[in-house]
Order: C-alpha cells, then structure tokens, then sequence
C-alpha cells in the first residue's frame, strides 16, 4: 500500500473519531437542539415581522426568544405543576373507585368494571410518576433550558444562512427538493398536527372543567397527545367518557363531551387535512412509526422530530432509488 493511500485511511479514520467524539459532545443535547428548531419554525413568522419594525435581525431575535420562553415554559412548568397537584387530589378523594362503583350499578358485570378500574388506576398513577418526575428532573434541566434559549435564538438570527449551508452539505443532486420537502413537512407537522394538538387540549380542557371532572387536566392533556395519532386521536377518550355518563345518567355531562366530540371531529376531519395539504405526502403509517419512535428517543419533542427524519429518510431514499417513488 502506497504511502498516499495510508494517509488518506488515515485522515478518513481521524475525521470519523472527531466526527464520533463531537457526536457524543452534543448528544446530551440533542433534544434541546431539536427543541429549538422546532420553536425557532414555529415562531420565525413573527421575528420575520418583528425584522420590518425594528430594522434589526439581532433585536428581533432577542424579542421572539423572550416571547418564546414566556409563552412556552411558564405554561408548561404551570400545566406540569398542576398536574402533580390534580393526580394528588384524583388518588385521595378516590375517584377512580366511585366511577367503577357507579357504573357497576349501571353495568351489572364485574368484569367490565374490573378492567376499567384497572386502566384508570393505572393510568393515573402513570400520569402521577411522569409529572412528578418531570417536576424533580426541573433543576438538572436548567442548563438544557439555556442551551434550548440560545440556539433558538441562533435559529431565529441564522435560520436562512443555516439552511443554505446545509444545501451545500446535503449528498444528493435534488438539494433543493429535499429542501422543500423538508420545509412542507415541518408544516405539516408544526402547524397541522402540533397547533391542531394544542387547540384540541384547551377546547378539551373547557369541556371537562365544565363538567366537573376532577381529572379535567389530566383528560385534556391525554387528548393533545392522542391528536398526533392516526385513525385513533381522541376519540379513545371521548367516546367512551360519554357512554360512562350516558350509563350514570349525567345528561348534561353526556351532552357537552358529545359536543366536544363532534368539534373534535371536524377538526381532525377538515381543519388538520386542510392545514397540512397535500404537499407534505405523509402517509399515516409514517406518523404512526415516526410519532412513538421519536418519544422514546428524543421524549415529548419527538412528537414532532420523529415523522419529519422518517419522512426526509424516504426522500433521500426515492433520490437514489427512483423505481420505489410510487411504493413508499
């Protein structure tokens, strides 16, 4: 082997072991990355207008990264704290056994209500260990937090030069294709499936503080969640909480979730579709896969990071091979 050869392996080798140890430099961080390039999408709109007032790209940053954390974390560490609070009170006053006793008077099957029971409780202590676990992981995440701050607003500042260095990087010929395929599914994603996610929560939300519920929190978030779900979203909680106060007789509350069901029909039905267009091309399955493998990897960010790597993967993937363009 010629020496220029083994000097050539050998840089290879060098720039893998960098590219590796920078990996593992950043991999703590990757979510909080992923999290501010989410926001940075989401709000970017606004620093663009906030850009024209102000005449400074630098000043319209800072604005829209203050924006993004008073609209973002105070709500969440609020939501986090009052969910600890609300599973507390659920676990004490023993909801969960006066709803399976009234519905075995209603419902003279034992097993039934031993499976509903067993769900709920379930349910509620896992929803109890996951809020408060995410209370106590609050100090350790602080300077996650301010890596998630200052690459938002890097994102804000940088975003268009970012992304043309990107092009420039990209191994395939359609550069400007997998730019633009990137771009429609972040929309979809952000806009179709996250801001759909968020409003289907605060409307939930109003209809279960109006029935009293002392889960209302916890119900409604569970169906923002549930949004991002193909074939199933939040039917899985409506429809079965209004047969339970159909059977107890609760007109009223029976009435508002049947209410809140149809709103929540056509918003996944109409709404959704009609934000996230056909330019996006995002099958269902992809979704799916893409929705549960990105919690488990990245956590509550992966809800959106997760279609939108699988997505961009099928592109470049359709770049080489062209013959699957019309299978995947």
């Amino acid at each position: 082997m010629e020496k220029q050869e083994v000097k050539k392996y050998l840089i290879v080798a060098i720039l893998l072991i960098i590219a590796y140890l920078a990996y593992l430099i950043i991999k703590p961080f990757i979510a909080a990355i992923l999290t501010s390039f989410v926001l940075a999408y989401l709000f970017f709109p606004v620093h663009k207008k906030l850009t024209k007032l102000s005449r400074s790209e630098i000043i319209s940053a800072a604005i829209t990264t203050i924006l993004v954390i008073v609209v973002t974390l105070l709500p969440t560490i609020y939501i986090a704290n009052s969910l600890v609070k609300e599973s507390l009170n659920i676990y004490r006053e023993g909801l969960i056994d006066e709803t399976t006793k009234k519905l075995s008077e209603s419902i003279k099957e034992s097993t039934l209500t031993e499976i509903i029971n067993t769900t709920l409780d379930k349910l509620i202590t896992y929803s109890k260990q996951q809020a408060a676990d995410f209370i106590s992981k609050i100090p350790s995440k602080l300077f996650d937090l301010l890596i998630t701050v200052y690459t938002t607003f890097a994102f804000l500042l940088l975003g268009k030069k970012f992304v043309n260095k990107t092009k420039l990087l990209l191994p395939v010929k359609k550069k400007d294709e997998l730019i633009s395929h990137l771009g429609n599914t972040t929309h979809a994603i952000v806009y179709g499936m996250f801001v759909t996610a968020i409003i289907e929560f605060i409307l939930s939300l109003i209809a279960f503080k109006i029935i009293g519920t002392n889960a209302a929190l916890l119900l409604a978030i569970i169906i923002g969640f549930l949004a991002f779900i193909p074939f199933l979203g939040p039917t899985v909680i409506w429809i079965p909480y209004a047969i339970i106060e159909i059977l107890r007789n609760n007109t009223k509350s029976a009435i508002v979730l049947i209410i809140l069901g149809i709103i929540l029909f056509v918003i996944e039905t109409f709404v959704k579709p009609h934000i996230i267009g056909d330019r996006s091309k995002l099958h269902p399955v992809i979704i799916l896969v893409g929705t549960f493998g990105g919690i488990k990897l990245f956590g509550f960010i992966g809800l959106v990071i997760g279609p939108i790597l699988l997505s961009s993967i099928l592109v470049i993937i359709r770049e080489y091979y062209p013959e699957v363009e019309n299978e995947i």
